[in-house]
C-alpha cells in the first residue's frame, strides 16, 4: 500500500480552476504577481523606493500609539522599531473580526504569514522582513462575524450593527457562559475560556478584542497587528482618495481585468465599483457620483465636488 505524506494543491477539488491555472502561470497578465525570488525582490526594490522615511514615522508612530498599554514581546518590541528602517519591509494578511477567530482560515493565514516572513528572511539576509495582521475594522457587515462554531455548538453575540465593526463595544457577553459549559473539562478547556473572556470583557470593542485574541496567540512570533480606522494612517492615502472619487481610478484601471477573468471563467471574486470608498460615521456608507454631486447612499447628506475635497483634507478618516 502506498502512503502519502502530503497533496498536491493541484489535486484538491474544491480548489477553483482559477487559482489552479494561477498557479501552473496559465493565468494571462499575472506573471509578475507568482511568487518567486525574481518578482520578490522586484517587489523590495519597488517598496523601497515607496516608503520614504517620513512615510515609515507615520507607519511607526500610529503602530506605538495602537500599542499604547500592550506589553509587546521582545520580537514584536525589535520588529516595531526595525519599521523605521530602509531595509525592514512588511508581509501582511487581514481579516474580518470574528467572534473568536470564526473560521480556522483566520489563524491559517496569520500563520501562512508568520511562515512567509521568517522564509524572507532566510533568502533575503540583507533585508528585514516583519509579519502583519491587518484587522477589517471598518467592515460593516456584523451578520458575518458575530458567531463561531465548535464541533457541537454554535456561539453568537448581539449588537446594534451597521457601521465600522471593530468600533461595537461589547456589552452581550451570554456567549462566554455557554462556552465556559461546553469546554470546562476539556483539554485546554481552562486556557481558552480565560483567554475569551480576557478579550472579550464587557467594555472592550471587537477590534480590541481582536488584538487581544491575537496578541495572547502570536505575539511571540513577532506579529504586528494594525488598525487601519487611523487618522495618521488615513493621511497617507488623500492623493489616492482624491484619484478614486476624481477619476474612478480602480473601476477604469481594472475594466480589462475583469473582462477576461468573466470571460475565461465566467466570474470574478470582486467586482469594483466606480468609486469604491465609503463615508464612515455612526454608519458606514458607499458614496456615489451623481452628476455634479456626490451623494452618501442611503443617507441625505450630499456634498459637491468641492466639499468633498474640502472634507477629505481635512478629515480623512
Amino acid at each position: 500500500m502506498v502512503k502519502n505524506s502530503s497533496i498536491s494543491f493541484l489535486d484538491i477539488e474544491s480548489i477553483p480552476q482559477l487559482i489552479k491555472d494561477f498557479l501552473l502561470q496559465k493565468v494571462d497578465g499575472f506573471g509578475s504577481q507568482l511568487f518567486n525570488d525574481e518578482n520578490i525582490e522586484n517587489q523590495f526594490r519597488l517598496k523601497a523606493q515607496e516608503f520614504i522615511p517620513e512615510k515609515r514615522k507615520v507607519l511607526f508612530e500610529a503602530l506605538k500609539n495602537q500599542y499604547s498599554g500592550v506589553q509587546l514581546s521582545e520580537k514584536q518590541e525589535k520588529n516595531l522599531y526595525s519599521v523605521l528602517q530602509e531595509n525592514t519591509f512588511t508581509v501582511t494578511t487581514g481579516h474580518q473580526l470574528n467572534l473568536f477567530t470564526g473560521p480556522a482560515f483566520f489563524i491559517y493565514k496569520i500563520l501562512q504569514t508568520i511562515k512567509l516572513a521568517d522564509e524572507l528572511n532566510r533568502k533575503f539576509p540583507g533585508r528585514n522582513t516583519v509579519p502583519v495582521f491587518w484587522m477589517a475594522t471598518e467592515d460593516h457587515d456584523f451578520e458575518e462575524i458575530n458567531h463561531f462554531k465548535t464541533e457541537n455548538r454554535y456561539y453568537e453575540t448581539k449588537a446594534k450593527a451597521g457601521g465600522a465593526v471593530g468600533r461595537i463595544i461589547v456589552e452581550d457577553d451570554f456567549f462566554i457562559s455557554e462556552f465556559e459549559e461546553e469546554f470546562k473539562d476539556s483539554v485546554f478547556g481552562t486556557e481558552l475560556i480565560l483567554l475569551l473572556k480576557k478579550a472579550y470583557k464587557k467594555g472592550n470593542s471587537l477590534a480590541q478584542a481582536t488584538r487581544i485574541l491575537v496578541q495572547e496567540l502570536f505575539s511571540s512570533y513577532g506579529l504586528l497587528v494594525i488598525d487601519g480606522d487611523d487618522a495618521k494612517l488615513k493621511s497617507q492615502m488623500k492623493e489616492r482618495f482624491r484619484n478614486e472619487l476624481l477619476h474612478q481610478e480602480l473601476f477604469e484601471s481594472t475594466k480589462e481585468t475583469v473582462a477576461y477573468l468573466s470571460g475565461a471563467y465566467g466570474k470574478v471574486q470582486v467586482n469594483p465599483r466606480e468609486i469604491n470608498l465609503f463615508y464612515l460615521t455612526e454608519s458606514r456608507n458607499r458614496i456615489e457620483c451623481n452628476g455634479e454631486k456626490f451623494q452618501i447612499v442611503d443617507t441625505d447628506i450630499t456634498f459637491s465636488k468641492e466639499e468633498l475635497l474640502e472634507e477629505l483634507e481635512k478629515h480623512p478618516e
